[in-house]
């Protein structure tokens, strides 16, 4: 399973702002952006995303910006995936179908079954908080 670019920068947005000794520390979108080297447009509707599912918080004005709570921190990564990708990610069709499934199979379906279910539970048992401590000092790549 290949995630989606966006899902990329919300990973690795997330990545950085756990990353901060502080995490009430609030940050700019252009702090965030040249931090994980992506654009602030699209960085911005990513970081819409993720406030709006609770995974981060955000304040307006000249003291404004992005922070996280320690307790978002033992959020699973699943809920990152599933915010921007959506709830029934694992339910889909490797090849795009509609109706693709165990009674109408695609050329993949079987083959994937098993690799759906072990990133699902990857990203289930894998906490914000494994991010810092895994990634620390790596740099990101596209």
């Amino acid at each position: 399973m290949i995630f989606s670019k966006t899902s990329k920068i919300a990973i690795k947005a997330v990545s950085h702002l756990a990353s901060q000794n502080n995490v009430y520390v609030h940050h700019s979108i252009k702090e965030l952006a040249e931090a994980i080297e992506e654009s602030e447009h699209t960085l911005g509707k990513t970081l819409q995303i993720l406030v709006k599912a609770e995974i981060i918080h955000s304040n307006k004005g000249p003291n404004g910006g992005f922070f996280m709570e320690p307790k978002q921190l033992e959020f699973p990564l699943l809920k990152i995936v599933e915010a921007i990708e959506g709830k029934f990610i694992f339910n889909k069709c490797m090849l795009g179908y509609k109706k693709c499934g165990s009674r109408n199979p695609c050329a993949l379906h079987t083959e994937f079954k098993f690799a759906r279910a072990n990133v699902e539970k990857i990203l289930t048992r894998t906490k914000i908080s494994n991010l810092v401590t895994e990634n620390t000092g790596r740099e990101f790549f596209s």
